[in-house]
């Protein structure tokens, strides 16, 4: 998985996205459906990063590329995850993946790479320190070239 940093101009901003002008030397391997981690000096929660997605990709002119990005709500943490694929004696990787915390009133949600998402799939979620947790997932919210978010809920083990 790459990451890469670079540093735009904000064209404009609103509660649910961002207009970023880009050059195009910095946008060749910048996609629609693509996640964009944002640092932000002016966030409600107290974190500095915004999560979005990469809606709109116009090339102006030779000079200057125009991304729209839309905010994904919430707050971030980076975790781990595998599919629990039972009578097999193939052995998922763990992938990187996001919790996206929407407060107590919301449903549980991931975010993975594409093609991870399974309906009614077990997987297994590190989350660092004290999050270790078997997850089921429930509804797909959204599905594009790079990643999947869905609804998932904990699995109670008894016993």
């Amino acid at each position: 998985m790459t990451h890469n940093t670079f540093r735009w101009r904000q064209t404009n901003i609103s509660k649910s996205g961002i207009g970023l002008e880009v050059a195009p030397d910095n946008s060749s391997n910048l996609q629609v459906g693509q996640l964009v981690l944002i640092e932000s000096e002016r966030s409600e929660n107290g974190e500095n990063w915004i999560i979005g997605v990469v809606r709109r990709f116009i090339a102006r002119n030779k000079d200057t590329t125009e991304v729209g990005v839309q905010f994904i709500q919430g707050s971030i943490s980076a975790a781990t995850i595998k599919p629990m694929v039972f009578g097999t004696t193939d052995i998922a990787d763990f992938q990187p993946a996001l919790l996206l915390d929407r407060g107590e009133k919301h449903p549980s949600v991931i975010i993975t790479p594409h093609l991870l998402y399974h309906p009614e799939r077990e997987y297994f979620v590190d989350g660092g320190k004290h999050l270790k947790t078997r997850i089921f997932a429930d509804k797909l919210l959204q599905s594009t070239c790079c990643f999947e978010r869905f609804e998932y809920h904990t699995i109670q083990l008894h016993g």
